[in-house]
C-alpha cells in the first residue's frame, strides 16, 4: 500500500503507526500477538530480518529513504520509534 503524501505536509506519526502496525499483524505475526505502538518488537519476537521488512515497508509505503546511519537501537525499539523515524524523513523529501 502507498500512502500519498502531499508536498510540505508532514505526515503525522499515528498515521504512520497504523499502516506499519497492519504490517506486523498481518505479514510477521500471529493473531495471539498483542501489539501496541509502544510494544518493544523483541519483546514479541521481532528479530533483525524482521525488522529490514518493516523498514523496507516503511521506505516504500511513504516514498522515503532511511539512511543506515539514523538505524540505531532506539530508533528501532518500537512501532512509534519507527513511525518517529519516518516521519522525520518524510519531512526531508522533496
Amino acid at each position: 500500500m502507498i500512502v500519498p503524501i502531499l508536498m510540505g505536509l508532514m505526515l503525522e506519526d499515528s498515521r504512520i503507526e497504523a499502516v506499519l502496525l497492519e504490517f506486523l499483524r498481518t505479514e510477521l505475526l500471529d493473531a495471539e500477538t498483542t501489539l501496541l505502538p509502544d510494544t518493544r518488537l523483541e519483546e514479541i519476537g521481532i528479530d533483525s530480518f524482521a525488522l529490514l521488512e518493516i523498514l523496507v515497508h516503511a521506505e516504500r509505503s511513504f516514498g522515503i529513504a532511511i539512511p543506515a546511519a539514523s538505524l540505531g537501537r532506539d530508533s528501532l525499539r518500537s512501532v512509534r520509534e519507527i513511525a518517529i523515524m519516518v516521519s522525520k524523513f518524510s519531512q526531508l523529501k522533496p
